[in-house]
């Protein structure tokens, strides 16, 4: 397997062969291996590059391979989870071959690839499975944003607040990942206790988390920080943190 930074080779060798025996006939007898890694980091954005090899005898008709996965997703998804991917092998380099683009998910577990030819009423027959390891791809940065930098005393005053999480590759980390917010003066230190809505503190397939925040009823003409902290699986606080500081305007 050669490494071409985020893009992996995973070959699937095919072999197909036409006899002739008062007619055509297809000879699938010899189905050689998949090559996987033995684990991957469950980022949701790596991808993989995943190739069937055809014989160079197989016939035009019978260059169709289909691709499916349990986990993660296919570029050339035919089906609405984009776990199935259906190609056309084409002539490439001397070899007949069908490539798909596989990324991995943003989650961890056993994932399991399969490649089969297609063929009428010869489904399930023909196919080659196996599997690959999906581990956690663990947090490394927090970066905030609002889409303002000050905001009013009062409860309808309003500010829209974002993270990204990514890990030591600046890639996505596993969704579920928890991130707690916390809203203090920035003079003091001294708890605001303002007020969030709409919060959605646990990481997306894009490893985003956002809410919607509000300082309340407090002296105008002063700072607020807003403290991002990623919780450890445990829950308690880790060390990766960011903060942004917002100005609070007289309503």
């Amino acid at each position: 397997m050669k490494d071409l930074g985020n893009l992996y080779v995973l070959t699937f060798l095919f072999l197909f062969g036409i006899a002739s025996c008062g007619r055509d006939t297809v000879n699938l007898s010899e189905i050689i291996s998949i090559n996987l890694p033995d684990t991957v980091i469950g980022d949701g954005s790596t991808a993989f590059e995943v190739t069937a090899f055809l014989n160079s005898s197989s016939d035009k008709s019978l260059r169709m391979v289909k691709f499916t996965a349990t986990k993660g997703q296919f570029k050339e998804a035919s089906d609405e989870n984009k776990q199935e991917a259906i190609v056309s092998a084409e002539l490439l380099n001397d070899s007949i071959r069908a490539v798909v683009q596989w990324i991995v998910p943003a989650d961890t577990g056993i994932g399991f690839i399969t490649a089969e030819p297609v063929l009428e009423d010869k489904g399930g027959v023909f196919l080659v499975t196996d599997s690959i390891s999906i581990i956690a791809s663990l947090p490394k940065s927090l970066s905030l944003k609002a889409n303002s930098f000050s905001v009013y005393n009062q409860y309808d005053g309003e500010i829209s607040v974002t993270g990204l999480v990514r890990n030591a590759q600046n890639k996505s980390v596993n969704s579920g990942t928890l991130v707690e917010i916390k809203d203090v003066f920035s003079a003091t230190g001294q708890d605001v206790n303002g007020r969030y809505r709409d919060q959605h503190l646990s990481t997306n397939n894009n490893s985003e988390i956002s809410t919607i925040y509000s300082p309340g009823s407090i002296t105008a003409d002063q700072y607020i920080l807003l403290i991002g902290t990623v919780l450890n699986p445990d829950g308690s606080p880790s060390n990766i943190k960011d903060s942004i500081e917002i100005y609070v305007n007289e309503k």
